[in-house]
């Protein structure tokens, strides 16, 4: 994930989407290293979306959701 989102921001890569599958105990441990840890395990089809968005300013805002929500 880390490596697709530093390639955007630095445009090694004009990829616009990645899709990246995972079984739910990958879910919980990556809400837990971003410091929010699930009180149960993960439904069937849920996920973490990560996005860059280039700000108008310059630069890029990474958005982090789980299963749509912030």
């Amino acid at each position: 994930i880390k490596t697709y989102l530093n390639d955007t921001v630095t445009q090694k890569s004009n990829i616009k989407y990645v899709l990246v599958s995972a079984h739910d105990s990958t879910l919980l441990i990556i809400m837990s290293a971003l410091g929010v840890p699930l009180n149960s395990a993960p439904n069937y089809g849920d996920y973490i979306n990560f996005s860059a968005y280039e700000k108008e300013e310059g630069g890029y805002r990474v958005s982090i959701s789980y299963n749509g929500e912030l």
